[in-house]
């Protein structure tokens, strides 16, 4: 228990800065500050035992660092971005939309994604530790890939990439149950169960305890009074998680040295930005040589999306997916250069006008919710 001082300090902390010390200290040690040490440590793990002419030596490696990045970048980056235009709306007062009350109620909406996400976790790991012995998953299993991206069908600002994660993540679990249910019955479970069952679950057992340690740092990062953690901070540890002497360095050499044309996934996307060159990435196709789709007749922009992002569906014309992709990749960041807050600390409007952009292009980017807007705004 905390003494009368140590209280005092706390009360005087809390009514000036908005947070105690003790609570800073946490949110350093478990949160993403803390990952990133993790990470960094991870890296000089995989840099010590990495050989170029031996895969194997550093693919266990490489999986976590993998799986670990595209949580970072998919349904973690969503909901840091989210929590950073709730903040810059409080910054800037009502007039850009926002205020502190605001910034609260985003901030426990999120913090309460991210707790359902480490209870839906938890109580699958559990279940599995109940069914087999833990000591008999500390086996050599293979982590499972994550594909991530949108989920097809969900509202821009309802979470997309969030959403895709919820879906391949109750795939893990509800494939896990398949391989449980049939052992509920046996008493001597660890001596009944077969090999191949149990590198099933140890892979599944692995995986979901690799998106815990993420998603519990990130239950604490959220739930951080701290201000300098949610107005920077937290993307800041996002960046430092994704440098070269962590997650992502161990991913950017791995593939760089293993992939067929020696070019990591970070490489063809810098290509692709760069020069406007279209690629095949290591994990999915950007778009083929199939037309983008028909335009309807009586279409009608009525959101605003193509005119927001200085286009017209006369743009679309002729062009295949990965040329639709390409285009709107340029005219989104050319636009996202100029109208970013941080360059227009002035204008009260511009967190607003910002997040109508990202929709904008967001909505147009996924071919599914591009297609749906088409079809739904015709008139």
């Amino acid at each position: 228990m905390a003494s009368f001082f140590e209280q005092l300090r706390d009360y005087y902390d809390k009514a000036v800065g908005g947070v105690t010390q003790r609570e800073q200290r946490e949110t350093r040690e478990k949160g993403f500050e803390g990952l990133v040490e993790w990470g960094k440590q991870m890296y000089v793990e995989f840099d010590r035992h990495f050989d170029p002419n031996n895969r194997e030596a550093t693919e266990h490696i490489y999986q976590a660092a993998k799986r670990v990045e595209r949580l970072l970048l998919d349904p973690m980056g969503e909901l840091a971005h989210d929590g950073a235009l709730g903040s810059i709306g409080s910054a800037l007062g009502k007039a850009a939309g926002g205020n502190e009350a605001r910034r609260i109620r985003l901030r426990d909406n999120i913090v309460n994604i991210i707790d359902a996400q480490v209870q839906t976790i938890a109580a699958a790991l559990e279940d599995l530790t109940t069914v087999v012995n833990a000591q008999a998953l500390d086996v050599k299993a293979p982590l499972i890939p994550l594909r991530g991206g949108y989920k097809d069908g969900v509202n821009v600002n309802d979470y997309p990439k969030s959403k895709q994660y919820q879906a391949e993540l109750r795939a893990l679990i509800d494939r896990a149950d398949q391989v449980l249910e049939p052992l509920l019955s046996v008493d001597e479970t660890n001596a009944m169960i077969t090999q191949d069952d149990l590198l099933i679950i140890a892979s599944l057992y692995r995986t979901l305890h690799l998106d815990l340690k993420v998603w519990q740092a990130a239950l604490v990062e959220f739930k951080s009074n701290d201000p300098s953690r949610y107005n920077s901070g937290t993307f800041n540890s996002l960046d430092e998680l994704t440098t070269d002497d962590g997650i992502s360095g161990i991913v950017h050499k791995h593939e760089r040295a293993f992939s067929a044309d020696h070019r990591s996934t970070r490489d063809k996307v810098l290509l692709n930005w760069l020069s406007g060159s279209e690629f095949d990435s290591l994990e999915a196709d950007m778009g083929g040589t199939t037309p983008s789709g028909e335009i309807p007749a009586n279409f009608s922009d009525r959101k605003g999306y193509f005119a927001t992002l200085g286009l017209s569906t006369d743009d679309l014309a002729e062009k295949s997916e990965a040329g639709v992709k390409m285009m709107l990749k340029k005219a989104f960041r050319k636009l996202a250069l100029s109208r970013h807050p941080d360059r227009n600390s002035n204008d009260p409007t511009a967190p607003a006008k910002f997040k109508a952009l990202k929709e904008a292009f967001d909505t147009l980017y996924n071919k599914t919710t591009r297609e749906r807007y088409l079809s739904n705004n015709s008139s």
